[in-house]
């Protein structure tokens, strides 16, 4: 993107919520069972699942940085357990969800759903940890450069 369109999504993406939440629906949208079927039958709902998930990327590139890392862990705080609990829903439900899929196909869907969300959690809390201890070097370093200068 230019730096003209980056400044106009800028405007109306504040702190990255924006962004956030039309990732979060998207993403939330597309883990509804009737979503799922009918993506396999109708050619052009399976075009729409595409574009939307390359959308909710794009949002999600956009509005990750600005949103910080409260704004992130409130997205992840919600996205998360709701995709484990699909993934539970999925894998333990003893009959088909999804008209298109097998038992066994639900039920591993529902496992990599619930892998994806601990996978995801733990890179974000590295990531916040990682980030925590730049930030308290780079102070620790801040507050030393002046006892250094006036030696």
């Amino acid at each position: 993107m230019g730096p003209r369109l980056r400044a106009a999504v800028a405007r109306w993406n504040a702190y990255g919520i924006t962004g956030l939440l039309a990732a979060a629906g998207i993403l939330s949208l597309l883990m509804v069972p009737r979503a799922l079927d009918l993506a396999l039958v109708v050619p052009a709902i399976e075009t729409l699942k595409f574009a939307l998930l390359l959308l909710a990327g794009a949002a999600l590139r956009l509005s990750w940085a600005p949103a910080g890392l409260l704004m992130q862990g409130f997205f992840l705080g919600n996205l998360l357990p709701m995709m484990a609990v699909a993934g539970q829903l999925y894998a333990d439900s003893p009959v088909r969800i999804c008209n298109a899929y097998l038992l066994d196909d639900q039920a591993r869907l529902g496992e990599w759903l619930i892998a994806l969300a601990c996978v995801a959690a733990v890179g974000w809390l590295a990531q916040v940890a990682r980030t925590l201890v730049l930030r308290e070097e780079r102070a620790l370093a801040a507050e030393s450069q002046p006892e250094l200068q006036n030696q």
